[in-house]
C-alpha cells in the first residue's frame, strides 16, 4: 500500500493535505483494500475536522471553519480524500 505510506509519512501539515490533494481520482493501481488499512489515514483526517468544528469565540457560535479560510480548503480535502476512500474500499462496517 504504497499510497498509504507516502500519505501517512508527510513530514508536515501542510504536505499532508498537498498529498490528499493530489488524490482527485481513484487510480487502477491503487485498487480496492480493506477500510482497517487506512486507519492511520483516517485517524489523521478525523484531527483536521475536529479542529475545523473548535470554537474560536467567548460566545461559543464560531467555529473554525468559519473563521478561517485555510481550514475550509483543509476540511475540503479531508471530505474529498474520504469519499473517493470509502467508494474504492471494502470491509466498511
Amino acid at each position: 500500500m504504497q499510497l498509504i505510506e507516502h500519505i501517512k509519512s508527510a513530514p508536515d501539515e501542510e504536505s499532508f493535505f498537498a498529498r490528499l490533494v493530489e488524490v482527485h481520482e481513484w487510480q487502477p493501481q491503487f485498487g480496492k483494500s480493506e477500510m482497517a488499512r487506512w486507519a492511520d489515514v483516517l485517524n489523521m483526517c478525523d484531527e483536521v475536522l475536529k479542529r475545523a468544528v473548535t470554537h474560536v469565540d467567548t460566545r461559543g457560535v464560531l467555529m473554525a471553519v468559519d473563521a478561517e479560510p485555510i481550514v475550509v480548503r483543509r476540511v475540503a480535502a479531508v471530505l474529498s480524500f474520504t469519499a473517493l476512500l470509502f467508494e474504492n474500499t471494502f470491509t466498511r462496517s
